[in-house]
């Protein structure tokens, strides 16, 4: 199973500026990071969202099309401030420092033994992990 998913993180800055941080991942691994500097204000304001809009079946009424057609809109007229694409080896060392504190943390919560031996990789954890939950 392939499984991607694109975040948009929106933060609100001590001077009013707002930042748009957009992230895709496939399969746990980060490809590609980007920021930017909104010019207008609250791009994604999810509190004027109508009810209406959320419980509608119609596409064309939708939270999600009206959210995404102003990001697009703020997006387009902002400056873009960072922009990384991050290749698998880059994210297997990031999962080498910081993924396996996580792990060694979890096993000492849950009180299971992990082993080690069978992942070097993000990848491979994760496998070995889904196998762990079959089991």
């Amino acid at each position: 199973m392939t499984r991607t998913t694109l975040t948009i993180d929106q933060t609100e800055e001590p001077d009013g500026t707002h930042q748009i941080r957009v992230t895709g991942v496939r399969n746990g691994y980060m490809f590609f990071l980007e920021s930017f500097d909104a010019r207008n204000d609250k791009p994604l304001n999810i509190s004027l969202i109508d009810k209406m809009k959320v419980e509608s079946r119609n596409p064309f009424e939708s939270a999600t099309t009206t959210s995404l057609r102003k990001l697009l809109s703020d997006v387009n007229i902002s400056k873009k401030t960072d922009g990384r694409y991050i290749c698998e080896r880059e994210a297997d060392i990031r999962f080498s420092f910081l993924g396996m504190n996580v792990i060694r943390r979890f096993e000492e919560l849950a009180n299971i033994k992990i082993d080690y031996s069978k992942f070097k990789t993000l990848y491979e954890f994760q496998r070995y992990f889904g196998g762990l939950m079959k089991e």
